[in-house]
């Protein structure tokens, strides 16, 4: 089987890249990144607290394993739409995993430059991928994989179902509520995949990822040179790993207002696992929607789940609640079928406690 794997640098496309290359199945894997995440990273002035080695080291030390997969990594941006074009047709991949994307509501909601810039940057490169597809007529051979997000449901008040709403024996596709400029992209990116396929037949295969936590998988473990990155800025890090670092760093978690509002969220290795097990799915000529998240809870609760590991580790975390500055719902209680997802991943999801606990002696080890 030939994969082409997009932003095999990220937070989800590295150790999912890694997890293949690892891999007993005879895959060829291809790896494509412009690596804009550690410049946009650098840009806001921050960068990963893990150590992350450069993608030339990364593939230099993967080399030397003797592995059952063949792998290679190009660096090519997703907006050169030739070179995309030139580089499926001579690939000829079987199927494509599509993580790449500027990832960042902050960052997208910081401009009208930025948010221009994740609009084009996210939705021209699936739109490049999709018609070489199409153009090179291989939109019915290939099976097309990717992540957006929950955050396309918005916060509704009701639950919500993996991606279409039935309403008198008709399917309505639910993907439009996105609550920034960066969200709005994944929902772009969702409507384009549910026209592909009414158009073209082209089979996609749609994880709506939940808020994604945890610094390593088994393979990344592997290595010092496979770590995977931990952002903890304002941009770049969600803010359980805010929550986090200031623990580590005897600082107070600051929550904003009641901090009841339930989110979606997931384990990373659950994340890495579920696509890897999707490359085993059957092309159907369908639009399947999955909702890729274990739990659902309260900002409230993750601190707490923080402050008990502290406890355990003889650490006292202080939690102040500040003003809420943002116009928002505190005390929403999302509730989400995951009923797919589940079936795909083919064991019980880890919890969300486990990500905390290894994220916390993940960094405790490095400090140490």
């Amino acid at each position: 089987m030939k994969i082409i794997i997009t932003g095999c640098d990220g937070y989800i496309g590295w150790p999912t890249f890694l997890k293949l290359c690892f891999s007993k199945r005879q895959l060829t894997i291809l790896g494509i990144d412009n690596l804009s995440r550690r410049k946009w990273v650098n840009e806001v002035g921050s960068n990963s607290e893990t150590k992350i080695f450069s993608m030339k080291a990364r593939i230099g030390k993967l080399k030397k394993i003797k592995l059952n997969t063949k792998f290679n990594f190009i660096k090519l941006d997703l907006l050169e739409k030739n070179k995309v074009k030139k580089l499926i047709q001579k690939f000829k991949p079987d199927a494509i995993l599509h993580l790449a994307a500027q990832p960042s509501a902050p960052y997208a909601n910081k401009s009208l430059e930025k948010s221009v810039f994740t609009s084009k940057n996210n939705n021209i490169s699936t739109l490049n991928l999709l018609w070489s597809l199409k153009e090179l007529n291989m939109e019915k051979k290939v099976k097309f994989i990717s992540t957006t997000t929950t955050g396309v449901y918005g916060a509704p008040n009701f639950e919500i179902p993996e991606g279409f709403i039935n309403i008198k024996n008709f399917s309505l596709p639910f993907s439009s509520l996105g609550g920034s400029w960066y969200h709005i992209t994944k929902s772009n990116d969702c409507n384009y995949f549910w026209l592909a396929n009414r158009l073209w037949g082209m089979t996609i295969y749609d994880f709506r990822t939940a808020i994604t936590l945890g610094t390593s998988t088994k393979e990344t473990k592997k290595n010092k040179f496979f770590k995977n990155r931990f952002d903890h800025d304002y941009y770049f890090g969600v803010v359980v790993n805010r929550f986090i670092f200031n623990s580590i760093n005897k600082k107070p978690i600051l929550i904003y207002g009641k901090g009841l509002q339930k989110k979606p969220f997931i384990h990373l290795s659950d994340v890495v696992d579920s696509l890897c097990n999707s490359l085993s799915l059957k092309i159907n000529n369908k639009y399947n929607v999955y909702n890729q998240f274990s739990e659902t809870v309260s900002i409230k609760n993750l601190s707490e789940m923080i402050k008990k590991y502290s406890k355990l580790n003889n650490k006292h975390i202080v939690i102040k609640h500040i003003k809420n500055p943002r116009v928002e719902n505190e005390t929403h209680q999302m509730k989400m079928k995951n009923n797919g997802f589940l079936k795909v991943l083919k064991r019980r999801p880890y919890k969300i406690y486990d990500a905390i606990k290894d994220t916390m002696g993940d960094l405790k080890s490095q400090y140490s």
